[in-house]
């Protein structure tokens, strides 16, 4: 990634799959995602994800939190 932080990269296929998503969102600049995921319809990847797959938990810290 341009970042060049490490990634995983999986198709929906593979994650509607898993028997339990777990997401792990942190920092300031993740807020508008975690927003989105909780309060919007299917605006992004991880919205979507969120909102379809049967087994979804999501962790972040106050930073994500509160935009």
């Amino acid at each position: 990634p341009y970042n060049k932080r490490k990634r995983i990269a999986m198709t929906g296929c593979l994650m509607f799959a898993a028997r339990k998503i777990i997401f792990l969102v942190i920092g300031r600049d993740k807020a508008n995602v975690v927003y989105d995921m909780l309060h919007s319809g299917d605006t992004g990847p991880a919205a979507y994800v969120a909102h379809h797959a049967e087994c979804v938990e999501l962790f972040t810290d106050e930073q994500a939190y509160f935009r």
